[in-house]
């Protein structure tokens, strides 16, 4: 059996239900991807103290960053009224750091996703 790959979207995202007609769309991060967060976050300073240079990292940035990336699309959330919520960068960032709940949801399925690929690499092995 032929492995098939669509070139023009190669990490297009997998929906998870989510319960009460509420779902996510994910995608796992790659190696570009994490490069640029890298390179955004973080910054190399003189440290005259220490007379060398030392690398700070900017959590924040890199937070948000990857976490745009990786919540590509969601419906059904809501808010305490019943308004939709739009799936903004802004609106992930702010569901993310500050719900508990929809970190936690989040990162269930994001394990999960990362859980099938292995089994989908493990199995190409095998072949």
């Amino acid at each position: 059996m032929a492995m098939k790959f669509n070139l023009e979207e190669l990490n297009p995202g997998t929906w998870f239900d989510l319960g009460e007609d509420a779902r996510i769309c994910l995608r796992v991060s790659n190696k570009d991807l994490l490069s640029a967060i890298n390179k955004k976050a973080t910054k190399q300073k003189w440290d005259k103290r220490a007379r060398q240079m030392v690398t700070e990292t900017d959590d924040e940035v890199s937070f948000e960053m990857l976490h745009d990336y990786c919540v590509v699309d969601w419906e059904g959330i809501e808010d305490e009224k019943g308004k939709t919520i739009e799936c903004t960068k802004e609106n992930k960032v702010a569901l993310l750091s500050k719900s508990p709940l929809f970190l936690q949801l989040v990162s269930d399925c994001l394990r999960q996703l990362n859980e099938q690929m292995e089994e989908r690499r493990e199995q190409a092995q095998k072949n």
